[in-house]
């Protein structure tokens, strides 16, 4: 039985990163990557773009950042009062930063697409030489 001090010889996230707000994501992407063994396998998923109009891409940040405005759409609307389930983007630059930091530089993308643009990375951590 593995204890939560142990390391991991395969991460998998998907379709979960999406909801956690980058500041936060971030910080839990560079800790499953600590707890990744050497040789160790991920394979995370990431949203980097809205394809929206940019007016919808303001209301859904306003709807998720004042959950009073959406309170109060769905009370006008007659919706019925359900949370909003929260969607971010995150800068890929910053999460190729961290794999490379943290010697994961074997590493494969492969695009997804579920309502915003993503990607699936797959890498490997490894102690190796940068050429």
């Amino acid at each position: 039985m593995s204890k939560v001090g142990d390391n991991f010889d395969l991460i998998h996230s998907f379709i979960v990163f999406q909801h956690i707000n980058p500041e936060i994501g971030e910080n839990i992407f560079k800790k499953m990557i600590d707890k990744l063994s050497e040789g160790g396998i991920g394979v995370l998923q990431f949203t980097f773009n809205h394809r929206a109009d940019n007016a919808s891409i303001f209301r859904f940040k306003m709807y998720r950042d004042f959950p009073f405005i959406y309170r109060l759409r769905n009370l006008i609307t007659s919706q019925k009062n359900e949370p909003l389930m929260p969607m971010y983007e995150y800068n890929l630059n910053r999460l190729f930063l961290i794999l490379k930091d943290n010697d994961c530089h074997k590493s494969v993308v492969r695009f997804s697409f579920h309502g915003f643009d993503g990607v699936v990375i797959f890498f490997q951590k490894n102690k190796a030489e940068i050429y």
